[in-house]
């Protein structure tokens, strides 16, 4: 489980920035289809991990804890 909540929180730090830098771009009216394209696959990704971590069978207290700990982090 620790895995799937690092890989979740890479995915989201990355699409925290991609959507910083449409943003950016929106407001200069810059917006490229790379851009586009590399935010839907990174909302893709989040969303596929996301997921992933739902689904994701608890085994004990402690990882019961530290699920709810993260997922109730991001809200």
């Amino acid at each position: 489980m620790v895995q799937t909540i690092c890989a979740h929180c890479v995915a989201y730090s990355q699409l925290r920035q991609l959507a910083l830098e449409a943003k950016s771009s929106a407001a200069a009216n810059c917006v490229n289809s790379a851009s586009l394209e590399a935010f839907c696959s990174a909302v893709k990704t989040e969303l596929s991990l996301w997921g992933r971590l739902i689904d994701f069978p608890i085994s004990n207290e402690a990882e019961r804890h530290d699920k709810a700990a993260y997922m109730l982090g991001l809200r």
